[in-house]
């Protein structure tokens, strides 16, 4: 909140009327300062003509929209008489769910795969099924046992996933040729974090499984006749 003394005279000691009010559907708790106090500074002088800020802590605790609602006082330095402010809501703010990544691994383009085949095409989808947008900040594919080459070409890293919304993700896979062989799981791993609150850690989100064969190179051609 912001006092703004529109007088000439400083205004001394100006304070807020202790926690605020709160309405809406949203939840929150106001925070405690060290001093007991709801917010910080306790009392400030604000100049003539000036402005001060009081800052309030909170944490939110369900989502909705939140408008918060307090009065001020003060003394006035020339006269010593108490001076007050009527009581003064502050803008609505909305409480987002914190971002829900869920991924989907698509069908694989096949069930058996070779030693040096290029350009086989794997898809999954990305949904984030909460309110707040996330940083999507890597996105690969991890298996068991092969050995690839992979790019994602359908999405530059990183990239915002808004609530509510999904996103496809295209890789581009080489098997390489010294791959071990045999079946192999794969699955679709993300990095992410919460725009609103990157404070709140980098998180990990990943697919269900699928499942393809690498299998070695089972014929070589040569015009060499005596290959």
């Amino acid at each position: 909140f912001t006092y703004i003394n529109e007088g000439g005279a400083v205004i001394e000691s100006a304070t807020l009327a202790g926690a605020p009010t709160k309405t809406g559907t949203g939840g929150i708790t106001v925070l405690t300062e060290s001093d007991g106090s709801y917010f910080t500074p306790k009392f400030v002088d604000v100049p003539g003509l000036g402005q001060a800020t009081a800052t309030y802590r909170i944490s939110a605790t369900t989502a909705g929209n939140v408008t918060l609602r307090t009065s001020a006082s003060g003394i006035d330095a020339n006269s010593g008489k108490a001076v007050e402010a009527a009581n003064i809501n502050s803008n609505q703010c909305v409480i987002q769910t914190a971002p829900n990544i869920a991924i989907t691994l698509n069908n694989l383009p096949a069930a058996t795969v070779y030693l040096n085949q290029k350009n086989l095409t794997v898809t999954a989808t990305i949904t984030n099924n909460g309110q707040a947008t996330a940083i999507i900040n890597t996105a690969s594919i991890t298996c068991n046992i092969g050995k690839y080459e992979q790019e994602l070409t359908s999405a530059t890293l990183p990239f915002e996933l808004a609530g509510g919304a999904s996103k496809t993700l295209t890789f581009t896979v080489s098997v390489a040729v010294d791959s071990p062989s045999g079946a192999d799981t794969l699955r679709i791993q993300a990095d992410w974090y919460d725009k609103n609150w990157p404070e709140s850690g980098i998180k990990t989100s990943q697919s269900g499984t699928r499942n393809w064969t690498i299998s070695p190179i089972g014929i070589i051609l040569s015009s060499d006749p005596d290959f």
